[in-house]
């Protein structure tokens, strides 16, 4: 892996303000060719994520999806990260990493996760998942800015990529720890 590299920055959440200091490191691209893909470490959590939530309710990312010209190559790739679950479907893998996963398609099967939108050329990161508190918020949210969205499963919706700047968006309601 590469260096670990600190940093930090200016930061609030609700009434907490300071340096936020955190330790990354990027994905090399002898495993990630998709897109720029780091992992992070929070040291002070507390002060980037707020608990002020966002309109839609969105508070946390849970899945990247990975376009690749070959999705077997790509799942080699990025199963020799360490601490990673490997999980295969019909239209794809999934690396689980502790909450989060990272979920590697072909075109096929992004457009048949998401009918009706357009798969970028692999290799490209295609969209994100990210949790919300209460999906029915966030349903109202985006009927009141005119956005379409598509049913994902029983708690969950997506919007596509000519809404998001490019990539589709999925909103699922899970409720955060503690």
């Amino acid at each position: 892996m590469p260096p670990l590299r600190q940093a930090s920055r200016q930061a609030s959440a609700g009434t907490l303000s300071g340096a936020a200091k955190f330790k990354w490191f990027e994905l090399p691209e002898s495993i990630a060719r998709e897109g720029f893909v780091c992992v992070v470490e929070h040291a002070n959590p507390e002060l980037v994520f707020s608990p002020v939530a966002q309109p839609n309710g969105a508070w946390g990312l849970r899945t990247v999806f990975a376009v690749a010209e070959n999705m077997d190559e790509a799942f080699a790739r990025y199963q020799r990260l360490p601490g990673t679950k490997k999980k295969s479907f019909l239209v794809g893998r999934s690396i689980l990493m502790r909450d989060q996963q990272f979920v590697v398609v072909e075109s096929k099967g992004f457009n048949a996760l998401f009918p009706g939108a357009t798969a970028p050329a692999p290799p490209a990161l295609g969209g994100f998942t990210l949790a919300v508190n209460d999906i029915a918020v966030t349903r109202g949210v985006l009927e009141a800015a005119g956005v379409p969205f598509h049913f994902w499963g029983d708690k969950g919706i997506w919007v596509g990529p000519d809404y998001t700047a490019g990539a589709v968006l999925v909103f699922v309601e899970e409720k955060p720890e503690g």
